[in-house]
């Protein structure tokens, strides 16, 4: 199967180790399905700790009676 070389643009096999236009390395499946989960867990780690910094906002305002 053939893939998109991420620096060069040019048609390259999926079995390649580095695209043989440029050299640049091509990352395999597994790498990638790795980086994805690296950045989908910093993002979940995100979205937990403004719902945290939110909720305790929100509890100080209600026992202040502001809300």
């Amino acid at each position: 199967m053939l893939i998109k070389c991420a620096e060069c643009g040019k048609d390259i096999s999926s079995n390649a180790a580095v695209c043989p236009n440029c050299g640049n390395p091509v990352k395999t499946e597994d790498e990638l399905v790795k980086e994805g989960l690296k950045g989908g867990f910093k993002l979940l780690l995100i979205g937990i700790l403004v719902f945290l910094v939110l909720a305790a906002i929100f509890i100080l305002l209600s026992t202040q009676n502001i809300i």
